[in-house]
């Protein structure tokens, strides 16, 4: 395997159950991974080492639309988002 120890991500999802599963399967693959249970709670976070977030769109509170927003106006675009959502209709999947 390819080691890429130095790449952290990033799961932002209020089901502890989607978190643990994409943990298990990036830490196959030697990726560091942190864990956000919100929006609110990574936003509050310092998230300097993270090389990628990956973004549930349905969680309470802040939504992951509006999570998306805030991290790119934080970071200026330079952090890759990756949005998870079983939503299947054409406006949210335009949605930014």
């Amino acid at each position: 395997m390819t080691n890429y120890t130095t790449k952290t991500v990033a799961i932002v999802d209020d089901d502890p159950y989607a978190r643990q599963m994409i943990t298990e399967l990036l830490i196959q693959y030697d990726f560091k991974v942190i864990e956000y249970s919100s929006g609110e709670e990574v936003l509050s976070s310092d998230i300097s080492e993270i090389k990628l977030v990956i973004l549930d769109v349905m969680m309470p509170g802040m939504d992951g639309f509006e999570t998306c927003r805030k991290l790119k106006e934080k970071y200026d675009d330079r952090l890759p988002i990756i949005m998870l959502t079983a939503l299947d209709d054409k406006e949210s999947k335009k949605r930014e």
